[in-house]
Formats: structure tokens, sequence, C-alpha cells
């Protein structure tokens, strides 16, 4: 009886221990897929930005040339 009192016990803290370490392996998926995130985030609005200053570009060298015309 005492022999499986203390095994129960083993296997809890066994369990506790196997669920601390899911937990510690979710806090750090979390902060991986939030660096990935803001990482990504800045990647996107730099290609916005350089999409938007190549659209002024040639919004002004389509005036300049019209202007050129005549």
């Amino acid at each position: 009886m005492v022999t499986k009192i203390v095994s129960l016990i083993n296997e809890n803290n066994l369990l506790k221990d196997k669920i601390k370490k899911i937990e510690l392996s979710e806090k750090c998926m979390k902060k991986i897929v939030e660096e990935i995130y803001r990482k990504n985030y800045f990647i996107a609005h730099f290609i916005s930005a350089i999409i938007t200053l190549l659209s002024f570009m040639i919004i002004y060298s389509i005036i300049n040339y019209m202007f050129k015309i005549f």
C-alpha cells in the first residue's frame, strides 16, 4: 500500500515536470511567433514604402515628360 502511494506520488511529480516543460515550450513558441510577426511586419512596411516611393517617382517622371512636350 505504501509503495503504491509512493509510486503514485512519483508519477504525479513526473507529470508535473512534463506539464512545466510543455508550458515552457509554449511560452518559447509564443515568443518565437511574436518575433517572426514583428520582423514580417517591418519587412511588409519597408516594401510598401519602397513601392510608394517608386510610384511617386513614376508619376513625377510622367508629369515632367508631359510638361516637356508642351
